[in-house]
Formats: structure tokens, sequence, C-alpha cells
């Protein structure tokens, strides 16, 4: 709370990884990268029980390149998905489940 300058709620990630990034839509979603698998959360800010959704980078990239789980280095979404910027890669997440 801006007015008060104290804390009103907090969200904790699951698997204590450090959060690499964020963005909000100023409303009440806020999305995470993590440092770890490619792991990318939506959070409703008016929830406070954790993440409402969770997404996993590909495995099958990883094998491809050799690499170990990778860290989502950048996020942005809108209403039809989520784009994560990862080392070697940037990945689609599509709200749109056909």
């Amino acid at each position: 709370d801006t007015r008060t300058r104290t804390c009103v709620l907090t969200w904790a990630e699951e698997f204590d990884n450090t959060i690499y990034c964020m963005d909000s839509d100023e409303n009440v979603t806020i999305v995470t990268g993590s440092c770890r698998h490619g792991i990318v959360r939506a959070w409703d800010k008016r929830q406070s029980r954790g993440s409402v959704h969770m997404w996993y980078g590909e495995p099958s990239q990883r094998r491809r390149t050799n690499r170990g789980p990778s860290a989502v280095t950048s996020v942005a979404f809108d209403v039809l998905g989520i784009y994560a910027a990862e080392e070697s890669c940037l990945r689609y997440h599509d709200f749109c489940y056909r």
C-alpha cells in the first residue's frame, strides 16, 4: 500500500526458485519467469495461495542443445499467450488450448 508504505500481500515461489523477471497487466495478473527449468508462472493478485498456472520449458530443446535447465530471463504476455525468453530460445505458451 503506497499510502502507508506497508506490504499488503506476498506470493511465494513454490519450489524456492529465484524470480528473474515479471510482467503485469496492471490489474489482477502477474507472470513470472524463474531461474530453473524454463518455468513460467501466472499469478492472480486476488489470491494468496500460490500460482494459478505453471508452464515448463520444452525438454526436447534442452536435449538438442546439450544444455541443462534454462533460466527465463524475460517474460511478456497479452490475452492470447505468454512469450518467455530463455538463454537459447524464445518460447510461446498459448492460452487458447485447442
